[in-house]
C-alpha cells in the first residue's frame, strides 16, 4: 500500500512539473536551421534599441521547440490561454550584455517577448530547459 503511494505521488508531482513548463524541446520538429527568424529577430532588436548593428548582436539560442499553450512562451498578467500544442521556435539574443527573448511559431516572424526582458543574467546553454 505504502509503494503504491509513494507511485501515485511521484506521478502526480513529475505531471505538475512538466505541465508548469511552458514548451518541450522538438527533436522531431523540422531540424533546418533558424537563419531567417534569426535575422529578423536582429533586424527587430536594431529598430528597437538605439545605436545598435547587427554586428554587435549574437544569437545565443535558437531552438525549435513546441509551446504549450497559445502564449507561446510569453504570458501577459491577467489574459487567458489556450491550452493547445503548436510548433514554433524560441531566440535568445545578446548585446552589450543584455538579453532579448524573441518567440515564434511555424510560419511566422518572430515576436519581442515583452515579458522576458530585456535583462542581464546568466542565460542556460542551448538545448536545456528554462523557466
Amino acid at each position: 500500500m505504502r509503494m503504491d503511494l509513494r507511485v501515485r505521488l511521484t506521478a502526480t508531482l513529475l505531471a505538475a512539473f512538466f505541465c508548469a513548463v511552458p514548451y518541450t524541446l522538438s527533436a522531431q520538429l523540422d531540424e533546418t536551421p533558424l537563419t531567417d527568424e534569426v535575422a529578423a529577430a536582429k533586424r527587430d532588436l536594431v529598430a528597437r534599441v538605439p545605436n545598435l548593428g547587427t554586428g554587435e548582436i549574437d544569437a545565443i539560442i535558437a531552438d525549435r521547440i513546441t509551446w504549450n499553450d497559445s502564449s507561446f512562451g510569453c504570458p501577459e498578467p491577467g489574459r487567458m490561454y489556450t491550452m493547445a500544442q503548436a510548433p514554433g521556435y524560441k531566440i535568445i539574443l545578446e548585446a552589450h550584455g543584455v538579453y532579448y527573448h524573441y518567440h515564434g511559431i511555424r510560419g511566422r516572424p518572430p515576436e519581442f517577448c515583452t515579458s522576458m526582458g530585456p535583462f542581464r543574467q546568466e542565460v542556460p546553454q542551448p538545448g536545456t530547459r528554462t523557466r
